[in-house]
């Protein structure tokens, strides 16, 4: 007699599991709507759906949602505990630093932390339950009635949940004796990748991955649990972004699907406006992203490219409405030319699409002035701070036509002197003229930490040495403010990721201002009058050089006045101005922009005479 109770049947992960080993149809949707920023979704979707889901892109030229933070001291204490307490401390003193922020408070985002075990959320619950009995103003953050009080889950219960912020605690990493094991709980089961792809799918805004391990101290030789590999890969995606998935999953800027397409972005490159192409990451990118001129790091809008065949598809145009709305949610302004408009009447799609820009940007609240052809920014679309081309053949210049410049140590003293006769005449002073002391790494007097520099509790940090900075330097252009900061924390130069941050404190601190010229970007102190400048800083002796890019307008014109006082014609003008500001050569681009301030010296001064 057969009896069915016999047969072994194991357990499978999940309903879902169940229902497809029982050969049910599958039916996969495809659309996405959580994430907010696209790189929350995309390893996921690269890894996990075939890159089917339809995503859409942030309107940020940068999207980095996702970042690694590595703590050195990490311990990972195998055996009972089975808990990372360098790290956990490390996830809940920067939860605690952000929920303390006035500023945090104002944005409703709400908070979940994820790790890798049932030990290490009980630790961290309970260091948090210590934070809130410390800053009682952090309670209602945790409170019942909260619908998105802060969670703390392991990642066999996380299924379903979602936040704004969430923060994954890796809890593995090397034990007392340096070793790291290859076991990493969960991730070396069955079932290990579809439980790390719930874990790192529930953020709406960020994701921040802790971890006392690096992705490349994981020797995928030593095992063969398919989840493992997951973990490493993605762990290698939080640090590198979308680099380390493959050049498959991004376009590189440049590219376009169609001539069409090219055209239309030829042409606005034309009338000054930056453009890229295919924005995201996913199937569904948006044609054109015009970049805001004002507001780094940002798309003023994005430009759809539409063919008569999908002018005539209604089920088409129903999805892409749908589509726009969600992108509009996101804070993308689509703007849409028609291939058969586009055939006809080029010149006039051009015209009303500029037009389009020129409103968007003039209600953006920034700075309603249409970028000129100089203020198209070719740079890098992960950079939001204005670059400068240099490099080009320099020329000595002209000397001084009877006008000579003392070497006196000191430029405080400098006095300009016309040589007539054999007599030495006193031209007239200009007030305002001092001396260039450049910024010293030395003299902030704060306690700058290189391994903090990320975190988002030391943008207060930032923020007080760039008035520091600013206060010495000012005016002061926006390249060399984040170079100085980068260089006093000990890097080499201001990448993307720190031009990126620095360009977000930036933007926030009401303390200072920023005056635009075309692409460059200069800071003052809020209080600072920019368009009645009248002061301005001369080298010593070359002991220091300012490009003359890096020196303001207002100062460069200041400067120029001094000259035109002592009957100085223009090239004279631009030779010793040169001189003052510590060049021995000059490029074209630098010569130019030396011979505009001399004219708006001596515009500004015949509106005086008036």
């Amino acid at each position: 007699e057969y009896n069915d109770s016999d047969i072994d049947v194991g357990d499978l992960e999940s309903i879902l599991d169940e229902c497809m080993g029982a050969n049910l149809p599958t039916y996969r949707l495809k659309w996405h709507y959580r994430s907010r920023q696209e790189s929350l979704i995309t390893f996921s979707n690269h890894n996990y759906y075939d890159g089917g889901l339809i995503t859409f892109p942030s309107s940020a030229t940068a999207d980095t949602a996702v970042s690694f933070h590595h703590v050195g001291n990490g311990l990972y204490e195998k055996g009972g505990n089975r808990i990372n307490q360098p790290e956990a401390r490390a996830v809940v003193e920067n939860i605690v630093t952000r929920l303390r922020d006035p500023v945090f408070k104002k944005t409703g985002m709400t908070i979940g932390v994820v790790t890798f075990n049932q030990e290490q959320q009980v630790l961290i619950e309970d260091l948090l339950e210590k934070a809130r009995q410390d800053y009682p103003e952090i309670e209602p953050f945790f409170a019942e009635d909260n619908i998105e009080a802060i969670f703390v889950k392991n990642i066999e219960s996380v299924q379903g949940d979602e936040r704004s912020i969430i923060y994954f605690s890796m809890t593995y990493g090397k034990d007392h004796s340096g070793r790291l094991s290859m076991n990493f709980g969960p991730m070396n089961q069955d079932g290990g990748p579809r439980r790390l792809n719930v874990a790192i799918t529930r953020a709406r805004n960020e994701m921040h991955v802790y971890s006392s391990m690096q992705p490349e101290d994981i020797d995928l030789s030593r095992t063969a649990a398919a989840g493992v590999r997951d973990m490493k890969h993605f762990m290698d995606f939080a640090k590198r972004g979308t680099k380390a998935i493959g050049e498959s999953i991004e376009r590189p800027l440049g590219t376009f699907d169609s001539p069409f397409e090219e055209q239309v972005a030829i042409r606005l490159e034309e009338r000054g406006w930056a453009v890229y192409s295919q924005i995201g990451v996913s199937d569904f990118r948006i044609d054109l992203g015009v970049v805001h001129p004002d507001k780094a790091g940002m798309y003023l809008a994005g430009i759809e490219c539409d063919g008569a065949t999908y002018h005539r598809s209604a089920t088409a145009r129903d999805r892409d409405f749908l589509r726009q709305q969600v992108l509009e949610g996101l804070g993308w302004k689509i703007l849409r030319i028609w291939s058969t408009d586009w055939w006809v009447t080029p010149d006039d799609c051009v015209d009303h699409v500029d037009q389009q820009l020129r409103d968007l940007l003039e209600s953006s609240g920034k700075d309603s002035e249409v970028p000129s052809e100089d203020a198209a920014d070719s740079t890098d679309s992960k950079a939001v701070v204005e670059e400068y081309s240099e490099g080009e053949t320099d020329t000595n210049l002209a000397g001084t036509d009877g006008y000579e410049l003392p070497s006196a140590a000191d430029p405080q003293e400098m006095v300009w002197k016309k040589v007539a006769g054999g007599v030495v005449e006193d031209a007239p002073e200009i007030p305002g003229k001092g001396e260039y002391i450049p910024w010293s790494e030395g003299s902030s007097g704060l306690h700058l930490k290189q391994d903090s520099f990320y975190e988002f509790h030391y943008r207060t940090t930032h923020a007080r040495l760039m008035e520091l900075i600013v206060q010495h330097e000012q005016p002061i252009r926006v390249k060399v403010l984040f170079k100085l900061i980068a260089k006093a924390h000990g890097f080499k130069s201001a990448g993307s990721r720190i031009t990126r941050l620095l360009g977000e404190v930036l933007e926030r601190n009401d303390r200072l201002q920023i005056t635009t010229e075309g692409k460059l970007r200069f800071v003052w102190l809020v209080n600072a009058d920019a368009f009645n400048w009248s002061s301005f800083r001369v080298v010593d002796e070359f002991s220091h050089q300012r490009a003359a890019e890096d020196v303001a307008m207002p100062e460069l014109v200041a400067m120029s006045r001094y000259f035109i006082d002592c009957g100085c014609d223009q090239e004279n003008a631009v030779a010793e101005m040169r001189k003052w500001l510590g060049m021995r050569r000059i490029g074209e681009k630098g010569r130019k922009r030396l011979e505009a301030a001399y004219q708006g010296g001596l515009n500004s001064l015949q509106l005086q005479d008036k």
